[in-house]
């Protein structure tokens, strides 16, 4: 029976998703050679790249069959599998031009290093209890008032820090034929979806700041940047988008016993902002060198930082926000 088992895993393993490309890679050489022009070392530099990454996740796909299980890290792997093999089947004929790519960030650090602001360290000591943030804050005794007159703002160790996040990326070029010419148009996107955002201290007392405005710690980003080319000519367009979030994560908080909220404001919550830049530019042959003249404008719609409230006042934040408004250049570049 042992024998028997240990025939049958074999078997499935050698005929499972993973070892496709090692037991069939040998079959597609010759086509591939033929089709594209790639060389056997071309061909197998694909193979090696995909055992390499398989070597490095190995550990971290164990990790996760410890904590969530084995049956659903397979069952979405398989998924994933199957998706991305099926996508090569359906590859239409403009697709060169395009890429993409994703990207999972998870930071822990131990024994991290920090630099709250004011209104994070008073916040901490006395909405969320923070004896750490607490020893930080002197008050006059002297003289009966209480009254804060001092915080220290000196880099700290926190214990722990924490960053979750997903970075992607994904583009298109084409040449086209619009107005004649040597014409081309691409367009990217690139953005972020952060998760977690925290600081841990020695007491364990754990503070998220994902989604806060004040941070600047906004859950989705992304950029959006368009060009086309006509010869000597070009023009752009980037496009800046920010989700907004809360305008203090220490407002509207439930209790940590009852789960009751107390409702500090009717709205807690920041729109989010979208910014667009624009340039235009020409080129020209002068003597042995390159000028090229250029025009763009920063903030085409004038957008409006928000307030957001900064030590109990609300305030146009810089930042990512645009606190200047619609603005002109033009210029000239030289290159010899």
């Amino acid at each position: 029976a042992g024998n028997q088992l240990l025939t049958t895993r074999a078997a499935a393993g050698n005929c499972g998703a993973s070892p496709i490309p090692f037991q069939t890679l040998g079959f597609f050489i010759g086509p591939l050679q033929q089709e594209f022009g790639w060389s056997l070392r071309d061909i197998s530099l694909g193979l090696t790249i995909y055992g390499i990454l398989g070597a490095l996740l190995a550990p971290v796909f164990g990790s996760f069959a410890d904590r969530y299980g084995v049956r659903p890290v397979a069952l979405l792997s398989l998924t994933a599998f199957g998706i991305v093999f099926g996508c090569f089947a359906f590859t239409p004929d403009w697709l060169p031009g395009f890429d993409v790519s994703v990207d999972w960030l998870r930071v822990k650090l131990t024994d991290a290093i920090e630099s709250f602001t004011v209104q994070q360290i008073v916040d901490q000591c006395y909405l969320n209890g923070d004896q750490d943030q607490c020893a930080r804050i002197t008050r006059d005794t002297s003289s009966g008032t209480d009254l804060i007159v001092f915080i220290n703002q000196s880099k700290q160790n926190i214990n722990k820090s924490m960053f979750d996040g997903i970075d992607f990326e994904m583009g298109y070029s084409h040449a086209v034929n619009l107005l004649g010419g040597n014409e081309r148009i691409s367009a990217r996107l690139f953005g972020t979806y952060l998760m977690e955002s925290s600081t841990t201290n020695f007491f364990g007392l754990k503070v998220d700041n994902t989604g806060s405005v004040p941070a600047q710690l906004f859950k989705k980003k992304a950029n959006l940047v368009l060009n086309y080319s006509n010869g000597p000519f070009s023009w752009n367009m980037n496009g800046r988008y920010l989700s907004g979030g809360a305008t203090t994560l220490t407002w509207n908080q439930p209790n940590a016993t009852t789960g009751a909220i107390t409702w500090n404001v009717a709205d807690n919550h920041t729109g989010g902002s979208v910014y667009w830049d624009t340039r235009v530019a020409y080129r020209l042959d002068v003597g042995g060198g390159e000028m090229e003249l250029f025009a763009n404008v920063q903030n085409l719609f004038d957008r409006d930082p928000p307030l957001v409230l900064t030590q109990g006042i609300g305030t146009q934040t810089s930042g990512n926000y645009d606190q200047i408004g619609r603005r002109y250049v033009a210029g000239v570049n030289l290159k010899f």
